[in-house]
Order: C-alpha cells, then sequence, then structure tokens
C-alpha cells in the first residue's frame, strides 16, 4: 500500500511538472508553479512526519544526533581462503546501496537470528565475489552504471573506486567479517583519532 502512495506521488510529480513545462508563459504561470511547490512540500511532508523513505521524497535523518566523544559505525570486509582481509569496493554491493546497506547491518543485522544472518550473508558474499571476478577480468563492477556509464548520476555520498586496474583481489572471496569501530573525536591531546575496533560476526 505505501510503495502504491509512493508510485503515486511520484507520478503525480512528473506530471505536473510536464504540464508545467507544456505551458510556457501565459496568464496564471506563477500562480501554477506556486501550487507546483506547495503540492512538492506537501507530499514530502509525509515521509519526514512517518520517518519512512517514499522516493524520490524522503524522510533524510542525516544529523538526528548529536557527536558525542566517539562515533561507531559499522564497516564488511570479505575475506580470502587464507584469511585475509580485503576492503570491498563499494559498486560491488550492487544493486544495494552501500550507505543504506552498512546502516541496515549495524541496526537490523544484531537482531536475526544467526541462521537469517547467515542467510543474509551468503546472499552478500554471492554478490561481492561474482563483482571481483567482474573486476578481475576488467568488467563492469557495478550495477547502477549499466546503461549510462559514466554518465550515470553518483551516490548522495561520494566513495573511492577501490578496484581499478591492478588493484583487484586475485584471491576469491569465501568469507565476510562484520567489525563495529568506534573512532574517538576527542582532540589527539586527549586520545582522539584511535580507532577501537570489535569482531562481531563472521561467515565462511
Amino acid at each position: 500500500m505505501l510503495n502504491a502512495l509512493a508510485g503515486l506521488a511520484f507520478a503525480s510529480f512528473v506530471a505536473i511538472g510536464l504540464i508545467l513545462v507544456g505551458r510556457r508563459g501565459g496568464h496564471g504561470r506563477c500562480g501554477r508553479v506556486s501550487q507546483f511547490l506547495v503540492f512538492a512540500l506537501a507530499v514530502s511532508l509525509g515521509p519526514g512526519l512517518l520517518q519512512r523513505d517514499a522516493w524520490p521524497f524522503s524522510s533524510w535523518p542525516l544529523a538526528a544526533n548529536e557527536a558525542g566523544r566517539s562515533v561507531t559505525y559499522s564497516t564488511l570486509v570479505a575475506l580470502d581462503a587464507t584469511g585475509a582481509e580485503h576492503a570491498v569496493d563499494y559498486r560491488a554491493w550492487q544493486p544495494l546501496g552501500f550507505d543504506e546497506l552498512l546502516s541496515w547491518i549495524q541496526l537490523q543485522f544484531p537482531k536475526l537470528s544467526r541462521a537469517e544472518q547467515d542467510h543474509a550473508a551468503r546472499y552478500l558474499l554471492g554478490l561481492v565475489e561474482a563483482a571481483r571476478a567482474r573486476a578481475a577480468s576488467e568488467r563492469r563492477v557495478g550495477y547502477f552504471d549499466r546503461f549510462l556509464g559514466p554518465l550515470t548520476a553518483p551516490n548522495f555520498l561520494l566513495h573511492p573506486r577501490l578496484w581499478i586496474a591492478g588493484a583487484v583481489p586475485s584471491s576469491r572471496f569465501v568469507g565476510l567479517r562484520v567489525y563495529s569501530e568506534t573512532l574517538v573525536l576527542d582532540n589527539p591531546a586527549r586520545g582522539g583519532g584511535v580507532v577501537r575496533r570489535r569482531l562481531d560476526y563472521e561467515y565462511r
């Protein structure tokens, strides 16, 4: 139901915009633009109040809390057969969004049963290993740029492309690890900049 309402809101947004584009000049144009803006604000109010995204209208709670002395976040690394850890190119997780995936790992993943965690990790491992194999053979890594290539709109938060020529792990990925990393935000004289790492989960 919510997806249907989100789709209706987006379709209405596009339709009204196209009508405005088609009606160039003339009396009442300013009034129609004002109505369009009021519609956009009203539709945006729903996701904001409900704290549920209805793309492209988003709640975007990016600054919901004040920063304390430290901040803790989740990280994901891949393992090869020797147990060596490898950073994963953000494109390898697609069609999942990298930042949204990390938020889910931090907030929802710990609530799952071990069997459910293993099921999710098996899927994620399949994604990153398939992407690693493509990158190693110099094929496209990501999913979102399959049509427009370099003209594809970037993600909201930019991340470096780790798997460029000569920097792709050669060993097959056989496992994943989830870490909680805590970054101390105090000034260096009080121990700031130190990162503490805790292993939360491992899948092989």
